[in-house]
């Protein structure tokens, strides 16, 4: 999936806390200096994202609708900006 390919955050597989949080973890947002090292700007991170879903739509991986909410969330994204 592109929002693991194309991060922005780190994703924790392991949480203390209380009910599900224990199974699912959580995530936290890169900082803007790694963001900037990893996108020179939006259109990047934007064409990265819609690159790796063109990729598994290819694959079959995932469906094409779920390619373009996917794309069109990272458009509509701050990354970048």
């Amino acid at each position: 999936m592109s929002e693991l390919e194309v991060p922005i955050a780190y994703n924790v597989g392991t949480n203390s806390g209380p009910g599900a949080c224990v199974r699912w973890g959580y995530s936290v947002p890169f900082g803007d200096a790694l963001l900037k090292s990893l996108y020179r700007n939006h259109g990047q991170y934007v064409s990265h994202a819609s690159q790796v879903n063109e990729s598994n739509v290819d694959a079959g991986y995932i469906l094409p609708d779920d390619a373009e909410l996917s794309t069109d969330a990272a458009a509509q994204s701050r990354v970048g900006k």
